[in-house]
């Protein structure tokens, strides 16, 4: 079914350009540098207008300055597309008059096609890094789970389990604030397995009150921000 939309994209895309070529070249028959100018970029528009629409739904949620990236290759090609027509009919004006309106406005929309681009990037990695510290949660309940298994220490098993319990009942959603103290209690979670592997309980037990501290300090600034 994609692979029929895109194909059908493509027809839809080869047409307008075969349409506008053959009225282009049937109503003029002086082809200046103008006019070859004006040519090449109507048609460098176009390409990015289709290269937006060959991805419609990304393209809609994809933002420039707050607007949709589509309709900013749609403007973007408008306006090339009107001054270009300009230039071409008339055939006497300058390459300078004609090439540095589309190379200003070319230029203002490759700025903003790169921006978003960026933006885009920068969104995505900033998502992913969020899924990662929103998920810290329920792995810590796993590996606390297990670790109350490898408990041999009655009283080390019951602070485990309370510890268990506070993991359980914190907020699951996280903040970049947050995410510092976060890392902090990923690392003492792992000191606290190896020192449970080698029976350390005296250094279990400040590890447990030092994840719990963090916790609790975590679990506080989340209640400030709401």
């Amino acid at each position: 079914m994609r692979k029929r939309i895109n194909s059908l994209w493509i027809v839809l895309s080869l047409v307008f350009v075969v349409i506008l070529n053959i009225i282009i070249f049937l109503i003029n028959t002086n082809f200046t540098t103008t006019f070859w100018v004006s040519y090449g970029f109507i048609h460098f528009a176009y390409l990015m207008l289709v290269i937006s629409s060959s991805s419609m739904p990304k393209a809609k949620n994809e933002l420039v300055f707050g607007y949709p990236l589509i309709y900013v290759s749609s403007l973007y090609f408008i306006c090339a597309f009107l001054i270009g027509s300009i230039f071409i009919y008339f055939k006497n004006a300058s390459f300078i008059s004609s090439f540095i309106p589309q190379l200003i406005i070319a230029g203002l929309y490759v700025q903003a096609y790169i921006s978003n681009i960026i933006i885009n990037e920068k969104t995505i990695s900033n998502e992913i890094e969020s899924q990662y510290h929103i998920s810290y949660i329920k792995n810590a309940a796993s590996e606390l789970s297990l670790l109350m298994v490898q408990s041999t220490d009655p009283i080390v098993k019951k602070k485990l389990e309370k510890l268990y319990d506070s993991f359980r009942s914190s907020q699951v959603k996280s903040y970049p604030s947050l995410f510092e103290i976060e890392e902090r209690i990923k690392q003492h979670l792992q000191i606290l397995k190896a020192n449970l592997q080698t029976n350390d309980y005296s250094e279990v037990n400040h590890v447990i009150e030092t994840i719990n501290g963090l916790l609790m300090e975590r679990n506080g600034k989340i209640s400030g921000m709401h």
